[in-house]
């Protein structure tokens, strides 16, 4: 028995736990796969089952779900999260997508779409029971497909929510983004007078920092180094007119708030969070 044992490579123990891991979460509270074939072929099959089933038309309802699909896209949430992820799901569900196509089996143009709203109405519940509010949810998954990333901004601007920071900083993007109608693409444009000029050139001295923030992951602080943008947001808007009767000039203003509004939402919609 012992002379067997020895025959056991490290290679047949890492299959077994990731053949054992990849059925995992099996029920609500049960462990996640944690090993990194686990965690990969566990992912990978939820993901498959979602796009195949969905992609045929096989989805659940309000009283049914007889593939287990919800538990499927809760078990991959849980995953991802519980070994802090970061994965943009789309890219990954176009590709199970293809890989279905590729093998002579028809799928819906819009399966992998249809799929990530999917797992993100299950992750939205998940965050409302962790306490944090509908509003924020809303803001982060509307610039994130990486759900362990969303968390992370969620988090982020929970903690701000409950500073005396918090109010600067949302009222600032506030103003911004709320100003820019849907569509909008900024024009080539030029700063002109002292309040365009002055509130360009401090998102310009601010903008290298904010997009490394970002990058990094330090949210909180990205959140807080826009307030110092804020004294010239306010500035620009009482003494200048947005909206002016000259289209040129409207134009200008315009693109000048798109430029700022398109970083700002690197971070989050903050046209979506309320006070």
């Amino acid at each position: 028995k012992k002379k067997e044992n020895e025959k056991v490579t490290k290679e047949d123990r890492e299959l077994a736990e990731a053949i054992e891991e990849h059925y995992l979460p099996g029920f609500a509270g049960d462990r996640v796969a944690k090993t990194n074939t686990g965690i990969a072929l566990s992912i990978a099959e939820k993901v498959d089952n979602l796009i195949g089933f969905f992609g045929v038309g096989i989805k659940p309802t309000g009283s049914a779900d007889p593939f287990s699909l919800r538990r499927n896209a809760i078990g991959l949430i849980q995953t991802v999260l519980e070994n802090k992820i970061h994965a943009n799901l789309f890219p990954i569900l176009k590709k199970a997508k293809e890989i279905y196509v590729r093998s002579g089996i028809e799928i819906s143009e819009n399966t992998p779409q249809e799929v990530l709203e999917f797992i993100k109405e299950r992750f939205k519940v998940l965050l409302r029971e962790k306490g944090f509010r509908a509003d924020t949810i809303e803001a982060v998954l509307s610039v994130t497909d990486d759900i362990y990333d969303a968390l992370l901004r969620a988090e982020a601007i929970d903690s701000l929510r409950k500073s005396e920071e918090f109010e600067d900083v949302l009222i600032t993007m506030r103003r911004v983004v709320n100003i820019i109608h849907e569509g909008l693409k900024p024009s080539p444009f030029e700063p002109e007078g002292k309040y365009e000029v002055e509130l360009y050139e401090k998102f310009l001295s601010i903008r290298k920092k904010l997009s490394g923030l970002i990058s990094s992951g330090n949210y909180r602080e990205a959140l807080l180094l826009i307030k110092e943008i804020k004294p010239y947001v306010d500035a620009f808007f009482d003494n200048v007119m947005v909206m002016d009767k000259d289209e040129t000039v409207r134009n200008r203003r315009l693109s000048l708030l798109k430029t700022i509004a398109d970083e700002l939402r690197k971070l989050a919609d903050f046209s979506k969070i309320g006070l």
